[in-house]
């Protein structure tokens, strides 16, 4: 007789991951069938999942949805911002009815449990995973009712997509640590063997995050990748037109602000004011005005430095490593970013040894600009592919240093200028033969 087939489990439903363009479009809708007398299909109830490192748009999309969806109501009476609620707190404020609007909104802002910010839990969780799943006890929230989990900053849990068919695994985070004296002291028993370590109680972020990856519309507001860099060079141009600057900014100003600044829309906000001041009673927003008033990252301060390495100019380096902070010029993130300056430059030698053509360079490497080509064709140029192995051998050195406690985190940066200067002048060999 054969053995009975075991029963198969569930699989875990997928992600609904919600792009903020199309949430944005959604409600660009509802406006427009409202303007044109009609009644806006109302909004899915969610509940919503907001998150990422892009706060300005994030932000932007929570102001977009809230005057959407209370167009004819009053934020008063239709609306409920939470902190730390428990289940009973919060099925209370879903459960209540709209008073004016056709749809009533409940904010759930930087809540602990996805934060881990508290080791409390939250209050009534299996309640909660019954309210929301439908097949853990059916799903009460009225349709009524639009719900959003509102998170300020990136979830780190984010890129761990394993842990969605896992309801049961705990984080490694979530696991007690005993790793200094007093720790280890802690988790001894009398007879000196030391205590196994117990796992973290049911309040972890885990828990609630994985719930809300498995019945949450998920918007995360990301930033932009390069290959996005189009998209974010003509949102820094429709900045400028908006009230009060009312400027043009040419696309070759706004892509040069862009490589500048990075990518980010939040920083890449607060570059408009002083541009926009700078320039006057002008309307049109030059490349100048950009190099003038923009504040740099880190990035492209290095990114320039490299260039200023490869040009044998160490007192335009020098200068440009004084302009990073402190918290720039520690040796691991320096060493990681001129590594990558390096590897870019040796990639480029490697497709034009193969005679590869410009187009199809520029695809393999992610560029979308001419002047992304022209800036590392330049560098190139400037240096040999010998000094260029030197170069990222001497960064994977310095970093296996650093690792290692060979070497001090002050002055490490320095350092591994000096000795890419001395790679250029061809002395490195040998001052590493002598020591120095």
């Amino acid at each position: 007789m054969a053995a009975p087939k075991k029963a198969k489990k569930p699989k875990t439903p997928p992600v609904k991951e919600l792009q903020p363009e199309a949430l944005l479009q959604r409600l660009r809708q509802m406006d427009e069938a409202r303007a044109a007398g009609r009644q806006p299909l109302p909004l899915a109830s969610g509940p919503y999942l907001f998150f990422g490192e892009e706060e300005n748009r994030k932000w932007e999309a929570l102001q977009k949805l809230r005057s959407s969806l209370l167009a004819d109501g009053d934020p008063t009476f239709d609306e409920t911002l939470l902190t730390e609620p428990g289940f009973g707190e919060l099925q209370a404020a879903c459960e209540t009815l709209p008073l004016l609007s056709r749809q009533r909104l409940v904010i759930v802002r930087d809540c602990p449990e996805l934060e881990k910010l508290s080791q409390k839990g939250f209050e009534g969780f299996d309640d909660l995973k019954a309210y929301l799943m439908p097949e853990e006890g059916g799903r009460t929230m009225p349709e009524s009712t639009v719900l959003v989990f509102y998170t300020t900053g990136e979830l780190k849990t984010v890129a761990d997509k394993k842990s969605d068919a896992d309801d049961g695994k705990k984080d490694e985070d979530s696991q007690p640590q005993p790793g200094d004296a007093e720790q280890a002291e802690d988790h001894r028993e009398d007879d000196g063997k030391e205590k196994k370590p117990q796992p973290e109680e049911e309040g972890s972020r885990n828990r609630v995050y994985r719930l809300l990856r498995r019945c949450a519309f998920v918007v995360e507001f990301a930033v932009p990748k390069k290959s996005d860099q189009g998209d974010v060079v003509s949102l820094t141009q429709a900045y400028f037109r908006e009230a009060p600057y009312a400027k043009e900014c040419s696309r070759r100003a706004a892509e040069l602000l862009v490589q500048i600044s990075g990518m980010n829309s939040s920083y890449l906000r607060m570059q408009i004011p002083k541009i926009a001041a700078y320039a006057g009673a002008r309307r049109e927003i030059t490349e100048a005005d950009v190099r003038t008033c923009a504040s740099p990252t880190a990035e492209y301060t290095v990114f320039e430095l490299t260039k200023a390495v490869t040009g044998n100019n160490e007192a335009a380096a020098l200068r440009l490593l004084s302009s990073l902070d402190e918290s720039q010029r520690t040796g691991y993130a320096f060493v990681a970013i001129v590594s990558r300056q390096y590897r870019q430059i040796q990639q480029y030698m490697v497709y034009r040894a193969a005679k590869m053509d410009r187009d199809g360079i520029m695809q393999r490497m992610g560029m979308r600009y001419d002047w992304q080509l022209r800036d590392l064709s330049q560098m190139a140029e400037q240096c040999s592919p010998r000094e260029v192995r030197e170069a990222i051998q001497l960064c994977t050195d310095t970093e296996y240093a650093l690792k290692s406690g060979r070497l001090n985190d002050d002055g490490s940066a320095e350092l591994l200028l000096l000795r890419l200067f001395a790679i250029k002048r061809g002395t490195y060999a040998q001052q590493k033969s002598t020591g120095r």
